[in-house]
């Protein structure tokens, strides 16, 4: 048997970042995050209220999961673009 020479090329998770400007958007991404644990490809859960590490448990039913979670709406009063020194 003849083996072709393995290659490592480690690709990066994240690539680029985007602001999150407004709630809408964050609701699209809440959405992706919430229904990938039970799509075909991962089937970890039959739905994102029963996965157990997932804040859709939260923002669906209004009950605290595993972690404690707030909704992001709270965070609207807080400037993320200012400078922080210590």
């Amino acid at each position: 048997m003849k083996f072709g020479k393995i290659v490592l090329n480690p690709v990066p998770v994240f690539i680029g970042r985007k602001e999150c400007n407004g709630n809408e958007f964050i609701l699209q991404k809440l959405n992706y995050i919430y229904n990938n644990p039970f799509v075909a490809k991962w089937q970890l859960s039959i739905n994102a209220i029963e996965y157990p590490d997932s804040s859709a448990k939260f923002y669906i039913c209004g009950e605290q999961g595993k972690y404690p979670v707030m909704n992001f709406r709270e965070l609207d009063d807080i400037n993320l673009n200012s400078n922080f020194k210590e």
